[in-house]
């Protein structure tokens, strides 16, 4: 078995507060400017060279989404358990992605488009990316960020096509 950088209980009182931090009104400024400079070059590698080395591109590791992905496909009965091995910073980016994902699913639920898990995950994988080092220790506003300017907005759906 691997190692965990925090307890559950430390777990899931980061989760809350990442979670809390999402829906909060700050750093749009921030995610705007970012996503003007970066969200369409990003949009483009993703396509011609697909998640993984868009995370790498990035900085990011890879893991992460990976971990992610194998507790969506229930092999990680809770994302407590897919954080193992993570390091105390991926932990954090992984917490994000869960609730980004989240949120998405909500934003496409409203807008009744439909579109596909893996739609999804590039959505929440583009945006990650492009926030990066933001992203550790839960990024504020995010969450609403997303909501509030619509994926749309940035023409993240292109990455699922």
């Amino acid at each position: 078995m691997g190692t965990f950088a925090f307890t559950r209980e430390e777990f899931i009182k980061i989760q809350k507060d990442i979670s809390k931090n999402l829906d909060l009104e700050e750093n749009f400024e921030v995610y705007d400017k970012l996503f003007d400079e970066k969200a369409d070059s990003q949009i483009e590698y993703l396509h011609k060279n697909g998640m993984e080395a868009l995370f790498k591109l990035n900085g990011v590791n890879y893991q992460i989404f990976k971990n992610f992905q194998t507790h969506l496909d229930g092999k990680f009965p809770t994302l407590y358990d897919a954080s193992v091995d993570l390091s105390k910073d991926e932990v954090y980016q992984l917490i994000t992605t869960k609730e980004l994902y989240e949120r998405v699913l909500k934003i496409d639920a409203y807008a009744k488009r439909g579109i596909s898990r893996d739609c999804a995950e590039a959505i929440v994988g583009t945006v990650l990316t492009t926030v990066g080092a933001i992203a550790v220790g839960g990024p504020v506003g995010l969450g609403l960020w997303l909501v509030t300017k619509g994926y749309n907005t940035y023409q993240l759906i292109r990455a699922c096509r």
